[in-house]
């Protein structure tokens, strides 16, 4: 009973949370001003990327730092922007973004986050729809 219970609560939990460990590789359309510095890592839903340049998404360790994306979800959809980082410089940032005209965009302050931190960017509207790797950089 109880590997039955583990494999129902896997089940709902993998996919809210963006889980890698039972594979899958991503993709996200690069379009803004960012310089590349890591590979995406998990599979979104189609319809929605984030912005940037090259193969990841990099931000500075500064305030205002910006994440816009674009999606065919419905305008007034809100979705949660999370930046995650684990070893020796761990962080979690979220913000809430509301699409309007197809578009999001969610500010983040990193000004204590230090240089070459790497991250993973997840954007979430009931579950994953987009998620990419990336670096926080000096200013």
């Amino acid at each position: 009973m109880r590997k039955v219970a583990l494999l129902l609560t896997l089940a709902v939990l993998v996919p809210l949370t963006g889980c890698n460990a039972l594979g899958g590789g991503a993709t996200a359309t690069p379009t803004a001003t960012e310089t590349p510095t890591a590979t995406a890592t998990a599979t979104p839903v189609e319809g929605t990327s984030l912005d940037y340049d090259g193969d990841a998404l990099t931000l500075a360790n500064t305030t205002d730092q910006r994440v816009t994306g674009v999606t065919d979800l419905a305008d007034g959809t809100e979705v949660t922007v999370r930046l995650r980082a684990s070893g020796d410089s761990p962080f979690l940032h979220t913000d809430t973004a509301t699409v309007e005209n197809g578009t999001f965009a969610a500010t983040f302050d990193l000004s204590n986050v230090p240089a070459d931190t790497n991250f993973v960017a997840t954007v979430t509207a009931d579950e994953v729809v987009a998620e990419t790797d990336g670096e926080v950089v000096a200013a």
